[in-house]
């Protein structure tokens, strides 16, 4: 948390966030955000070729959605452990 509140830049920050979630144990971890109609990928960090595949990727935010309503909500933000992750998505980001 210190790391995360030690800067009011959002890149920064999520970068941070990214870290400590991989820190936690998780393989990997991808962020992002809406832009207007779309979400983007923003923040990526894992085994070597994650971020090359996904970094950037830009899906339909009402697709996004949907697949989210499978999600844990934890809090905020939501986790979706990689058995759970609809076929669609997964066909997506391949």
């Amino acid at each position: 948390m210190r790391r995360v509140n030690s800067s009011t830049d959002t890149v920064e920050v999520l970068g941070e966030v990214a870290s400590g979630v991989i820190e936690l144990g998780f393989g990997a971890v991808a962020i992002s955000e809406v832009d207007g109609a779309e979400v983007v990928v923003t923040h990526v960090q894992g085994p070597p070729g994650v971020a090359e595949a996904i970094l950037g990727d830009r899906d339909p935010a009402d697709d996004m959605r949907r697949a989210m309503d499978g999600a844990e909500h934890w809090g905020i933000l939501r986790f979706m452990a990689h058995d759970r992750v609809p076929q669609w998505l997964r066909d997506s980001v391949v």
